[in-house]
């Protein structure tokens, strides 16, 4: 049997590290090993979820031993070998932990899979450590809250290789619902723009997390979510989607320029995020 172990200390309760593991769509914001994840099931022994890492093939994994606030074992077989890595949380204290990674590899291929697997853990344990710590971010879209006037510009044909763009404007109302950890934004397009739309979000006390669902007017369905949050004035958010039957990943951009003004843009990537092309921005300009 092939083994290795990582770990870290942070400064976070149990209960918020253990919302980070559960919250599977979120892990690429804090392991940038991940592409893509889908967890098919619920949290729980026995589920599987697929994963593919940047630029390579994806393959399935299984939950084991999955123990609340305490930790969970990712169970994957390559072939005739198997790779079981153990995500341990330790408290120190109320609001302190260890969380430790421990990969064990049994197989003919034992040694050269489990160094693959492990060989970014500490760069993973930190960002974990970065997420885990950051500062409750639920104001974070308090700034949008109000009613603006929106110039929009739209490229013509996404992943295309386009270069036009169509331009047109909107009012845009925004209002704070759920006592702040969620808002409603309406979108009211003239007619170049088309039909209406709306976006919710809804933050994640305990992960730290927003989620954006977008949804037009044309069939009432909210879009696959983006996730993410601010780091000062600028705000990341990502997902998966798919555009003309095409999987991509989605990053929304939010910058907040002062008081009265605001920028938006989204991106895809048909190629796990080594590429972005722009295909939407957005202008606010505060009426009230």
């Amino acid at each position: 049997m092939w083994t290795r172990n990582a770990s870290i200390e942070i400064d976070a309760p149990a209960a918020r590290l253990w919302a980070l593991f559960t919250d599977v769509a979120g892990w690429p914001a804090w392991n940038a090993g991940i592409a893509r994840i889908a967890l098919h099931g619920p949290f729980r022994d026995g589920t599987v979820f697929r994963m593919q890492p940047p630029g390579m093939e994806a393959f399935d994994s299984t939950l084991r031993d999955v123990e609340p606030e305490r930790g969970f074992t990712d169970e994957t077989r390559f072939g005739d070998t198997v790779v079981r890595v153990r995500h341990v949380i330790e408290p120190l204290a109320s609001d302190r932990v260890r969380v430790m990674f421990r990969t064990d590899a049994d197989g003919p291929d034992a040694s050269e899979i489990g160094q693959a697997a492990s060989a970014d853990f500490e760069d993973v344990l930190q960002a974990l450590k970065r997420h885990a710590e950051q500062r409750d971010g639920r104001h974070d879209f308090d700034f949008l809250h109000g009613t603006w006037r929106v110039r929009n510009r739209r490229l013509q044909q996404r992943l295309a290789g386009c270069s036009n763009w169509d331009t047109f404007e909107a009012r845009t109302t925004c209002l704070p619902l759920l006592g702040g950890i969620a808002n409603l934004e309406t979108h009211a397009f003239d007619a170049n723009g088309g039909s209406p739309g709306l976006a919710l979000r809804l933050y994640a006390p305990q992960a730290r997390r927003w989620s954006i669902h977008w949804a037009n007017g044309r069939d009432g369905t909210l879009e696959p979510p983006v996730h993410g949050g601010f780091d000062g004035d600028v705000g990341l958010f990502f997902g998966e989607d798919a555009h003309d039957g095409r999987p991509v990943r989605v990053r929304f951009t939010w910058r907040r320029l002062d008081a009265d003004h605001a920028h938006w843009e989204q991106a895809f990537s048909a190629d796990g995020g080594a590429s972005w092309e722009t295909n939407w921005t957005m202008d606010f300009a505060r009426e009230a």
